[in-house]
């Protein structure tokens, strides 16, 4: 999983590099913005950070001295623009007066995507120009934060190898709850995201037995359509239906539509079997069920959903 670099834009001055790892999205947006961290990653191999100084708000300051095997020292500052835990950071970064000529500046913009158990992390550096744009390209500012990722990757690592509370440890400074918050959150995600997957899991799975054997036209599936009123005719739409949606709440992007949509269905599942007066417990409320699971599943598994519905206060109990 190297990082993806892209220059090839012919419009925009921009710099789009895009990499995966294999951490969750809080755990990586802490090690991308505790100095602590930065430090311990930033730059490519050899590279150390002897001064790593961040303000972490907007308007706050970033005060950076990275130093080359050979032992040169490259200074750079730069001012935070937008800071949105745990999905978006963007700073500016400043001319250097004391280097002639001084590099090119950028807006600079971190982008971190849930995908599952992994965490997308997604920059876009903006410059003033097209020609400063290639001139940066040629310097090596793509590979240099490429192997610079390499490097977190395998800091991520260690953290994810870390019991719970070694993870604290190790992303604490003294008593600081900030950094514990973080630690705990991060743990805390890997495990609602595998809870959230199995549940999902589990949902897909019958969801998609039931629309295959709609359109195999199982006999046990005719007799059941037949029985609630339903033509044989509408079997295999139906089982057309419910497959594009489980689809669309298997993929992240589309999961919340796709959970909206299967509701939907299950609710007229729900509906025709009342219709027909059939047991509350083991028939009627069935669809109740796995309706409760393919949310349960999503709530666990989807940070946008979490935030629009915040339960954590009353998960984590208090």
């Amino acid at each position: 999983m190297t990082a993806t670099i892209d220059i090839s834009s012919i419009d925009r001055p921009v710099i789009i590099i895009t990499r995966l790892f294999d951490a969750p999205r809080s755990l990586v947006w802490t090690a991308i913005t505790d100095p602590k961290h930065v430090a311990q990653w930033y730059g490519g191999p050899g590279f150390t950070n002897p001064v790593c100084e961040m303000d972490l708000r907007p308007g706050g300051t970033w005060h950076h001295v990275m130093q080359a095997p050979n032992g040169m020292r490259f200074t750079i500052n730069s001012v935070f623009e937008e800071v949105l835990p745990p999905e978006r950071l963007v700073w500016r970064t400043i001319k250097d007066p004391n280097r002639n000529p001084a590099p090119p500046t950028s807006v600079n913009t971190i982008t971190l995507e849930e995908c599952g158990l992994q965490t997308k992390w997604i920059l876009v550096a903006r410059f003033d120009s097209i020609a400063e744009r290639d001139l940066t390209a040629k310097m090596g500012f793509g590979q240099m934060i490429g192997a610079g990722l390499e490097r977190l990757a395998e800091h991520l690592k260690t953290l994810m190898r870390q019991p719970a509370s070694e993870m604290i440890s190790a992303i604490q400074t003294g008593a600081d709850p900030m950094s514990t918050n973080a630690a705990t959150a991060a743990s805390r995600s890997k495990t609602m995201l595998w809870a959230g997957w199995i549940l999902s899991g589990l949902t897909m799975l019958f969801m998609l037995f039931d629309g295959i054997s709609k359109l195999a036209m199982e006999h046990h599936v005719v007799e059941a359509t037949t029985k609630i009123g339903y033509p044989v005719e509408v079997i295999r739409p139906l089982g057309i239906v419910l497959l594009v949606c489980t689809i669309l709440y298997a993929i992240p992007r589309t999961a919340i539509f796709g959970a909206i949509l299967l509701t939907g269905f299950l609710g007229g599942a729900v509906a025709s079997k009342v219709r027909i007066d059939d047991p509350l417990f083991s028939s009627i409320l069935f669809g109740v069920y796995f309706g409760i699971l393919a949310w349960g599943g999503l709530y666990l598994r989807d940070e946008r959903l979490r935030t629009l519905i915040p339960l954590r206060s009353h998960l984590s109990g208090g």
